[in-house]
């Protein structure tokens, strides 16, 4: 889903649509291709049950941290759990700013 929020542009995807790293790589295809997600300034996603973030040029990839806290398949491919929360910021003209996990 891509949608405009005052003058910046997101999309929000639950994040299976690729293996790790991986992100750009998608989102650049949509652009190239004319895709809706093209246009946005922001990328939000989940699935990795875990806080992520990633800037290149104007745009930016952040994961969402997980609510559930403890995740047996999370736990059990890294051996460690995700610090619980969501991601709060405010952006202005495709720019975040006061960013946390609350």
């Amino acid at each position: 889903m891509t949608v405009a929020a005052g003058d910046s542009i997101f999309t929000i995807v639950h994040g299976h649509q690729w293996r790790r790293n991986g992100a750009m790589q998608w989102w650049q295809g949509h652009t190239f291709n004319g895709g809706a997600p093209g246009a946005s300034h922001f990328l939000c996603h989940g699935h990795w049950h875990a806080f992520d973030m990633e800037t290149t040029g104007n745009r930016t990839r952040i994961c969402g941290a997980t609510f559930e806290g403890a995740s047996a398949w999370f736990e059990e491919k890294t051996g460690g759990t995700a610090k619980k929360g969501a991601v709060i910021f405010t952006s202005l003209a495709g720019e975040f700013a006061d960013l946390s996990i609350v």
